[in-house]
């Protein structure tokens, strides 16, 4: 959804990259050591050349195996090892025009977001964050 979008409309301006954040560390869920080290692995189209994961296995890690939203964008906008690990070090030096915090699932609604405490030090003005809730679960309210 938002992170395929943000890729493909941002392609088109120079200058312009989306760099999805790295796994934290004591994460519960890495990426696979055989896939691209992004949480957004799923989205880009799959090298086979590279010898990776046979794609009917990748696609069971996926929920609704990718359906609709799976191998959408070229390896080409993938943010490169270098982007990601330097992700801290570019939120302290305002490098990012805008920081975009997105949850899914159900129970990241309310769990902490990550390098936010990053972004609130360096001093991001509201107007350049944005935080989206894309799950499918809603919040239950007892009657």
């Amino acid at each position: 959804g938002l992170f395929i979008g943000l890729q493909r409309l941002l392609a088109r301006v120079p200058g312009s990259r989306v760099v999805d954040a790295p796994p934290l560390p004591g994460a519960n869920w890495t990426p696979p050591a055989d896939l691209p080290p992004t949480y957004l692995w799923y989205t880009y189209e799959q090298d086979t050349s590279s010898g990776s994961m046979d794609e009917s296995d990748s696609r069971r890690l996926m929920y609704g195996y990718g359906f609709s939203y799976a191998r959408r964008l070229p390896p080409r906008l993938m943010a490169s090892v270098e982007e990601r690990s330097s992700v801290i070090d570019d939120i302290h030096r305002h490098a990012f025009d805008a920081v975009v915090f997105g949850k899914v699932g159900p129970a990241q609604g309310c769990e902490p977001l990550p390098y936010f405490d990053e972004v609130q030090q360096a001093g991001y003005p509201a107007q350049r964050i944005a935080m989206i809730y894309g799950g499918d679960f809603g919040l239950q309210f007892g009657n």
